[in-house]
């Protein structure tokens, strides 16, 4: 399963941490109507209110992904113009709808009684409100996105009227299985059968060489971190304890020694001694995407002071078939938190 670092993402299970603390309230809607045969909306500007508080849209974005798209539409604007927003503020109001793979097309209409259709919006208290939702795009193109949304609920929520958008498209795509250094995605490998050439990528479709590779290795007894970092680009700051830049991370169960291995199939949650492989790309909005499901086999062939040599067969289960195989040189930091 696939996660992104951003609040307000459906495809997320975590946040970037905003500068406030303070928490934003949202409902989830549903309907039990059936689906309109023909839905009329006007096509000026989308405004009205949202429990009975003034709503108008100044940032519209489109979030397209291979799982399916979201539109966000916001009262206020910050930030680029793929930036998803916090809301903080009480005067901050926001419409979230979530909506199925390849539903974002020209001339689409989707309601909220559909499956896979998900509304959001901002209420002051958390509660669930039945809703009725219909969004219609008139066009969808590479940068824009036009179309014209309704919603209306019991709680005073009613909202109407058209969007413009901007079509932000993840970086992900669909790909067919490749391979690295002769190990094709998908393969299980033994540790002790990982490839001895250097060690090289896939991620979002592109072949690269790492550009840096550090290893965090510390353990106060209660928390633990046995950590390889592969940078796509050198990192600003070296031996940081997380890496939060595109590449790969490796997990292993225990402190860093020679002979050290690990095999297993992963997940995007994991415990203390579990073994873990997790890419990272860059998403429009200055998102961080990752993927932590999937498979990884590593070997430590030797550990001095100053640097870990190995090899490592890893892959994940993103849209583009990411990987990384071959053999690794790792500079050592000695840190502790």
């Amino acid at each position: 399963m696939r996660w992104m670092l951003v609040c307000g993402f459906l495809f997320a299970t975590a946040c970037k941490t905003p500068n406030s603390t303070t928490t934003t309230t949202t409902i989830m809607t549903s309907s039990s109507a059936p689906p309109a045969t023909s839905v009329s909306i006007a096509s000026t500007p989308l405004a009205g209110t949202l429990v009975n508080v003034p709503f108008h849209v100044a940032k519209a974005i489109l979030s397209t992904q291979p799982e399916g798209a979201k539109l966000d539409l916001y009262s206020w604007s910050e930030g680029d113009a793929c930036a998803p927003q916090f809301a903080p503020k009480p005067e901050q109001l926001y419409v979230s709808m979530t909506l199925p793979p390849n539903r974002a097309t020209r001339g689409a209409t989707l309601r909220s009684s559909e499956p896979g259709v998900l509304v959001i919006y901002k209420q002051p208290t958390i509660s669930v409100t039945h809703s009725d939702a219909t969004v219609i795009f008139d066009d969808v193109g590479s940068a824009r996105a036009t179309g014209r949304l309704s919603l209306t609920a019991p709680d005073g929520t009613n909202v109407s009227g058209s969007f413009n958008a901007t079509v932000c498209a993840s970086a992900q795509h669909a790909a067919s299985a490749s391979s690295v250094d002769g190990v094709a995605w998908g393969t299980e490998v033994d540790p002790q059968n990982t490839p001895h050439d250097p060690v090289s990528t896939i991620l979002t479709g592109t072949t690269a060489k790492p550009a840096a590779v550090e290893s965090i290795d510390w353990d106060d007894g209660s928390l633990a971190q046995h950590e390889i970092h592969f940078f796509m680009k050198a990192p600003a700051k070296s031996c940081a304890f997380d890496q939060m830049s595109p590449g790969f991370k490796l997990g292993f169960p225990s402190a860093f020694r020679k002979g050290l291995s690990m095999r297993a199939t992963t997940t995007t949650v994991t415990a203390r001694g579990q073994p873990w492989v997790t890419a990272m790309w860059k998403e429009p909005g200055d998102v961080l995407g990752m993927e932590g499901g999937g498979f990884v086999s590593a070997i430590i062939d030797d550990a001095t002071p100053t640097e870990l040599r190995g090899r490592v067969v890893a892959w994940v289960n993103d849209a583009s078939k990411s990987m990384i195989a071959g053999a690794f040189v790792a500079k050592r930091c000695h840190v502790t938190p």
